[in-house]
């Protein structure tokens, strides 16, 4: 049987199994998810660990996620980590969930099934920046046994206000060389709220050299109105991608969706 994973099949291999020593080049799909919480409405929970469940995300990352446990981001990280365990207990599922936050207000939560069973993460950047450009950089590290890269997921939350003397438009503009270095970086997934129109993010990344054409018109954001503002993206080897749009009670923002692959290391 062939392996829908393979992204290459061996010449002169045809209806063969397709093993690791087999294939020259192999990937791994997974699901990426980014939610502004934002509001933090706790009565939106519910719905939240629906969401991930139903679309198998892998993992979801988070911003203000302070919102949702009164003020402090290690409460509001924990507990929706806990809500998706208890909800997998509940309904005997085979997963669990770990969570990781920073003072910073981000977070991610992830399953630790499958690939990612035994996976680390680590920190290399605590989402602070320079106080006017936030955003924050985690690296998951993978087993050895999957030959999977290691993946870098870029989390960011562009300001909407003034910060230390600088207007929101030079803080865009001051943001996107750093955002250029990261989304060039190889295995490197970048997503959040960019608080920028799909154009302004196209036009501000063609001034730094970096063509990030909008494939498609889908709105996140505010979850109160049809016609609302696209602000939140995914982007993945240089190209913005198509996400998926999941109406959120626990935030005003909705939650951004999409597959990506990470490819396994050479033999």
């Amino acid at each position: 049987m062939y392996d829908s994973r393979c992204c290459y099949v061996c010449p002169l291999i045809v209806h063969v199994d397709c093993f690791r020593a087999d294939c020259f080049l192999r990937t791994e799909q997974i699901k990426v998810a980014f939610l502004n919480v934002g509001s933090g409405n706790a009565e939106g929970i519910p719905t939240f660990v629906n969401t991930v469940v139903v679309n198998n995300i892998d993992v979801v990352c988070l911003a203000e996620v302070a919102e949702i446990g009164r003020g402090d981001n290690a409460r509001g990280a924990r507990l929706l980590c806990e809500k998706l365990n208890q909800h997998a207990r509940l309904h005997a599922r085979q997963v669990t969930y770990t969570c990781w936050y920073l003072p910073s207000r981000y977070a991610l939560i992830w399953r630790t099934t499958g690939e990612f069973q035994g996976v680390q993460v680590r920190a290399i950047h605590d989402g602070l920046g320079n106080g006017r450009v936030r955003y924050g950089v985690f690296e998951f590290i993978f087993p050895k046994d999957t030959l999977l890269a290691p993946l870098t997921v870029v989390l960011v939350h562009l300001r909407t206000k003034r910060a230390r003397g600088w207007d929101v438009n030079r803080i865009r503009n001051a943001a996107m060389p750093k955002l250029k270095k990261l989304i060039l970086k190889p295995n490197t997934v970048v997503l959040g709220d960019f608080n920028m129109s799909p154009e302004d993010l196209a036009a501000r990344s063609a001034d730094v050299g970096l063509n990030l054409p909008w494939p498609g018109a889908i709105h996140d954001y505010p979850i109160t109105t049809p016609k609302g503002r696209k602000l939140d993206f995914i982007i993945y080897k240089s190209r913005v991608l198509r996400s998926e749009v999941v109406e959120q009670a626990i935030a005003d923002h909705h939650m951004v969706i999409a597959p990506i692959t990470i490819r396994r290391v050479r033999h």
